[in-house]
């Protein structure tokens, strides 16, 4: 084994008004996840595995703000700038209009494409009726993407916020996916085990859809796709 030297990260929050906030949460995401608290000095991450990484903070009342940051050897800083949040809520239904419950919700900053919420980390996750709800989003332009296991993926319309006002009535819609079943043959139409199959939208720019890897060459189930 060959050790590396490791970096130190260390992370100033202030608000709107270029002053420190005490309380804040800071999580460091990537190779490695790591989360701090501020208190009168800024969070500090050490040691740290160089590599890139998301750095998202947020504290009581005020929205969740996140930086990309690529960390090398040595010391390295950021700072990041909460702002206001407001409260929004929705449901998530299935093609009829019930409630789905445990679909995984988050949302995708449009006008900020900073504003990026990870689906292990931020996302909400729904009730028995359908219903989700985020404490503080700041000011811009939102879609709220849901996943559920034996549906579809979807997207809300687009949502606008001031940052201030409570939202509600957020609504998305999934529909049942559909099953895809094949098989990976080469040349020879003999199995190829462990080949990577992925869906994509016919005649999009490489497909979006996800893969999966097969076991030995035999028929499996991918993951379900509109």
């Amino acid at each position: 084994l060959k050790l590396r030297p490791a970096a130190r990260l260390t992370v100033n929050v202030v608000g709107r008004d270029g002053k420190p906030i005490a309380g804040a949460t800071v999580e460091l995401r990537g190779v490695d996840v790591q989360r701090a608290l501020t208190s009168e000095k800024p969070a500090v991450f050490a040691p740290v595995v160089p590599g890139g990484y998301q750095i998202a903070a947020w504290a009581d009342g005020m929205a969740h703000t996140f930086q990309r940051i690529q960390i090398a050897k040595g010391d390295a800083q950021a700072r990041l700038v909460l702002g206001a949040g407001a409260p929004v809520t929705g449901r998530v239904v299935d093609d009829r209009g019930t409630g789905l419950a445990g679909a995984r919700v988050r949302y995708s900053g449009a006008s900020d494409w900073t504003q990026q919420a990870s689906d292990r980390y931020d996302a909400a996750t729904t009730g028995s009726d359908g219903s989700f709800r985020f404490e503080a989003l700041p000011a811009g332009s939102f879609r709220f993407l849901a996943s559920h296991p034996e549906r579809a993926p979807g997207s809300s319309s687009l949502v606008t916020l001031d940052g201030k006002s409570p939202r509600d009535g957020v609504l998305i819609t999934l529909d049942v996916g559909a099953v895809v079943k094949g098989r990976v043959v080469d040349a020879q139409h003999q199995p190829v085990a462990s080949a990577r199959v992925r869906i994509g939208v016919a005649g999009g720019p490489g497909g979006g859809g996800r893969g999966r890897r097969g076991g030995s060459g035999r028929a499996f189930d991918p993951p379900r796709q509109t």
